[in-house]
């Protein structure tokens, strides 16, 4: 048996949960949501072909992520010594 991730998903059209297992992470055997899985887990979600496990319907997965520009890194003394 091979080790695996598991993202939870909705179906567009039927509304009944489905799931869709990943590699693309540490594949610990973990359980995500949309709203929890690492990015790297929603981009592999994204590149696939997704159905529906009920009404074995086609539908997919759009993940748009921002990066901010107010990041701040301050770089000081180090006065331990």
């Amino acid at each position: 048996m091979g080790m695996y991730d598991t993202l939870h998903l909705t179906c567009p059209h039927c509304h009944k949960h489905t799931e869709f297992q990943s590699k693309a992470s540490k594949c610990d055997l973990i359980d995500y949501t949309i709203y929890d899985a690492p990015l790297t887990i929603l981009a592999d979600a994204q590149s696939e072909e997704l159905y529906c496990d009920n009404c074995r319907k086609k539908f997919v997965l759009r993940v748009q992520y921002m990066v901010h520009e107010d990041i701040a890194i301050n770089v000081g003394e180090d006065n331990e010594n």
